[in-house]
């Protein structure tokens, strides 16, 4: 293990690294951009390979501009994100591989400090550099806010050393800048989002100053001229800037975390507009700790929306649909009983109708017959009942509701 004794700033430090890796495609928050590159500017040019470095935690807020008060709490939530953070790197040939920052991240509260690794399989693009490298002090990069500003000011640095040009299709740089599909997919969301505020930040903070220009392909901007030039530059102190100041680039810093899991911006700036940064951080290492444990099925980013609303106490959109719809089958449920309800009667009265009629036509028929023919029918629908019914049928003649069914079924036989 190497312990490596921080400076108060970031101006004797090099970031030094493979042009491969700054072309490839990857997406780090502000804070964990700041961290890697710092651990990259550990590296010494004389390694032959990558040491176990570790550094004292207290040395890192004014590095990384976090508060000393909740340093071991913002560390340990960048340590846990950026183990799942993948570089995708293409060759000429259009082979992609997928690596890994680092493979092993310890944080020791008794000995205070950091300990780190980086991935065996980003040897090539840090160690061993000759020719194909690009150089720039650590202190340029920790003063910008914006994540995505950091990895434009890498590629324009590393085009100054062939020309002073770059020109890149627009979907070139979302992949270089892995930008999801989903988010500023109108040009003029990524140019203010994006490129504006990526090159305010750049020709600011930086030794290099930055133009662009977009280059239409019938009514649609397809590329972007860049125009690259080489500035004075002094180291700028991010870390003393005034607290509003700081509480603003945290929540461009949660804006955009969220973003990288797959909610729109829309959402995610209303999340932590109502939510605050603390609160979405919370939400957000909630989230990495089911997911590493395999709990999170599906869609990833809707469970996270969930979790978001969850904790403002916010019904989703889906879910107060669905309890509409919910209320509304209730009501259609208690209106089709109703229905069949009301039909079960009509079709009851309606039978007791027809029954009444057929009735009264039976009577009709019996009373057409001559007196002794009637006594006679009677006296047979007597004996045809049993003794119960009999008794029944003496006491309350046709009143009993048992006897009336077997009589008028009795002179239905009959009068067939």
């Amino acid at each position: 293990m190497t312990l490596h004794n921080l400076p108060e700033t970031s101006k004797d430090l090099q970031v030094i690294q493979s042009n491969w890796l700054i072309e490839s495609s990857y997406y780090l928050t502000t804070l964990e951009g700041r961290l890697v590159q710092l651990m990259i500017s550990l590296i010494s040019k004389n390694d032959d390979d990558f040491k176990t470095y570790s550094v004292r935690i207290n040395d890192l807020p004014p590095l990384l501009n976090i508060d000393k008060k909740t340093i071991y709490r913002e560390i340990r939530k960048i340590s846990k994100t950026l183990l799942s953070r993948v570089i995708s790197v293409k060759n000429e040939n259009g082979k992609e591989t997928f690596f890994h920052w680092v493979d092993i991240i310890e944080i020791d509260p008794n000995t205070g400090l950091l300990t780190f690794h980086f991935h065996p399989n980003l040897k090539p693009f840090l160690l061993y550099l000759q020719g194909q490298f690009t150089t720039f002090p650590l202190s340029v990069v920790i003063a910008f806010k914006g994540s995505y500003t950091r990895r434009i000011y890498e590629l324009m640095k590393d085009q100054l050393y062939r020309s002073d040009t770059r020109e890149i299709t627009v979907e070139e740089l979302r992949y270089k800048l892995a930008i999801k599909d989903s988010s500023y997919r109108q040009f003029k969301d990524l140019n203010r989002a994006v490129l504006k505020k990526s090159q305010d930040e750049i020709n600011k903070h930086s030794d290099i100053h930055i133009t662009y220009e977009p280059v239409k392909s019938g009514r649609f901007i397809t590329a972007l001229i860049f125009k690259i030039k080489r500035q004075p530059y002094q180291e700028t102190l991010p870390f003393l800037e005034p607290l509003p100041e700081d509480k603003i680039d945290r929540n461009i810093e949660a804006t955009e975390a969220l973003m990288m899991h797959g909610i729109s911006q829309k959402d995610a700036k209303v999340f932590v507009e109502g939510q605050g940064a603390e609160a979405i951080a919370r939400t957000l290492e909630i989230f990495e700790e089911r997911k590493q444990k395999k709990k999170i099925k599906g869609d990833g980013a809707a469970y996270l929306a969930t979790l978001l609303r969850k904790e403002a106490g916010i019904e989703s959109e889906t879910f107060k649909k669905k309890k509409i719809e919910a209320a509304k089958a209730a009501q259609t449920e208690v209106e089709q009983l109703e229905k069949q309800k009301q039909e079960t009667e009509a079709t009851e009265k309606a039978k007791t109708k027809v029954l009444r009629k057929r009735r009264e036509e039976l009577q009709a028929l019996l009373a057409a017959k001559p007196k002794k023919e009637q006594a006679q029918i009677l006296a047979d629908f007597e004996a045809s009942l049993m003794q119960i019914e009999r008794e029944n049928y003496k006491k309350r003649g046709l009143k009993s509701v048992m006897v009336q069914s077997r009589y008028y079924a009795f002179l239905e036989k009959e009068f067939l």
